[in-house]
């Protein structure tokens, strides 16, 4: 049986620890896995070296793309319409897509929320130095990747994030083939070829939909770094903590899993959690503006936030904290 080949896309330097631990990972659970500076790539002495990476993209199964904050080298191959060139990485990513490839992308936490506020200022951006990026390109190419809308962007923080996303995307994939296969089986000898090629082919060009449409449960998406999640997590201090949610259902459960509890007896369309902490009570108020058709609104900005979302410390009331006999006074 063939074994799955996977390619590891990024920069080495800064990345190279990552790049390490998921490639001894997955070798363990029976991938072969291709990085560059391992000597996994044969160089070709009448080829240059970034075309010796192309070439062996094209004969892996799947690309995982990881993008830090380094631009990395520049690649030797204008795009067609652009004005400035792509690093290597970014030109891999490309060519693995174009090519009918399974593609991960991976984006480092602070580059991906720090994006999040270039998207909002764009227009506006010229002559800011990034605290988490050296290069804006990085950001203009992330753009492009959200835009097209086929293929998982997803934040990590540390190598165990990637590794056990991308264990569980090949396992469902798996799965979802031999089931396909199975069925197949019942039926005659032709039709079983064509359903089995056919079969392969959607689920290669599918998976990235399916993904979407399952809410993406094992991680991030552009949707799941929405700006009122952020303001959120900056809100109640809450640094490592994913929301995998894009819904209004899934945002109220998130507040809850933090120990509020839903206040349903006011008679007001606003939603309020309260919290008991020690001797305070702690009252989180949500605008019904935050949410469209029970999906959170990806319009909302920053600005917004702090009127949308309300977060307030008071003390508990004595009448409420003690009982009738114990009321000091």
């Amino acid at each position: 049986m063939a074994v799955p080949r996977i390619f590891i896309s990024s920069t080495c330097y800064d990345l190279k620890e990552h790049r390490f631990i998921i490639k001894e990972d997955l070798e363990n659970s029976g991938y072969e896995v291709v990085l560059s500076e391992k000597g996994d790539i044969p160089y070709v002495d009448k080829s240059g070296l970034e075309k010796n990476c192309y070439m062996e993209v094209s004969q892996c199964d799947i690309l995982v793309g990881i993008i830090g904050g380094r631009f990395g080298s520049e690649s030797e191959i204008k795009q067609e319409g652009a004005d400035r060139s792509l690093s290597i990485t970014m030109s891999e990513i490309k060519y693995a897509l174009s090519n009918k490839k399974l593609v991960f992308i991976f984006v480092d936490n602070n580059v991906d929320s720090e994006y999040k506020t270039y998207s909002i200022n764009k227009d506006n951006c010229n002559g800011i130095r990034w605290a988490h990026v050296d290069d804006v390109r990085i950001f203009e190419f992330l753009r492009t990747l959200y835009e097209m809308k086929i293929v998982p962007i997803i934040p990590f923080s540390l190598s165990s994030d990637i590794v056990g996303i991308l264990k569980k995307q090949l396992a469902g994939a798996l799965g979802r083939f031999i089931q396909d296969d199975a069925r197949a089986s019942q039926e005659n000898t032709a039709r079983n070829i064509d359903k089995s090629v056919n079969s392969l082919e959607n689920s290669i060009k599918t998976l990235d939909d399916v993904v979407s449409e399952i809410d993406f449960r094992i991680n991030g998406r552009s949707h799941f770094t929405m700006i009122p999640i952020l303001c959120l997590r900056n809100l109640l201090g809450i640094k490592d903590y994913t929301v995998l949610t894009n819904s209004k259902q899934g945002l109220v459960a998130f507040i809850l899993d933090m120990g509020f509890h839903l206040n349903e007896k006011l008679s007001t369309s606003e939603i309020v959690f309260t919290k008991d902490n020690d001797e305070n009570r702690i009252t989180l108020t949500l605008s019904p503006r935050i949410f469209i058709d029970e999906m959170i609104n990806p319009k909302i900005s920053i600005e917004d936030c702090h009127e949308l979302i309300t977060l307030k410390t008071e003390p508990i009331p004595l009448t409420e904290k003690y009982e009738d006999e114990d009321i000091p006074f």
